[in-house]
């Protein structure tokens, strides 16, 4: 799960993701499952997760949207880092990109471990890194 510097604000962040829509927990009832059942078309088209103050993040499709995620999870940030999904401004196929996705929605919102927004960044760089040896 996304650990934050702000507890308040990692606890608020955190209960943003509950009662969204007709779901008690957007990221059980949703996100889970449509992870586990690997269909890109489906989530691509779902959302990242929301604000504190219960505004979309983006959609998981949108590149642009994990470019800019940083300030919206940590607004103090002084160095804000982008999870940018190409390589070397080369885009990266689909499939292998919406694995990287997935990997950072799970990091984010489903592990029982801490992640900083910062491991979530270093854990994409070297996976792209990694990518290109193949």
């Amino acid at each position: 799960m996304i650990k934050l510097s702000d507890l308040e604000l990692q606890n608020k962040l955190l209960k943003a993701q509950q009662n969204v829509g007709a779901h008690t927990n957007y990221l059980i009832d949703v996100l889970k499952p449509a992870i586990e059942r690997g269909d890109w078309d489906e989530l691509e088209g779902l959302d990242i997760g929301f604000t504190v103050t219960g505004k979309s993040l983006g959609k998981i499709g949108d590149d642009e949207a994990w470019r800019n995620l940083h300030p919206y999870i940590e607004p103090q940030v002084k160095k804000t880092h982008t999870l940018d999904l190409t390589n070397d401004d080369k885009v990266i196929e689909r499939n292998l990109k919406n694995e990287f996705k997935t990997l950072l929605l799970k990091m984010m919102w489903l592990s029982p471990h801490d992640h900083s927004f910062g491991t979530l960044y270093n854990s994409l760089t070297s996976l792209k890194k990694s990518s290109t040896r193949f």
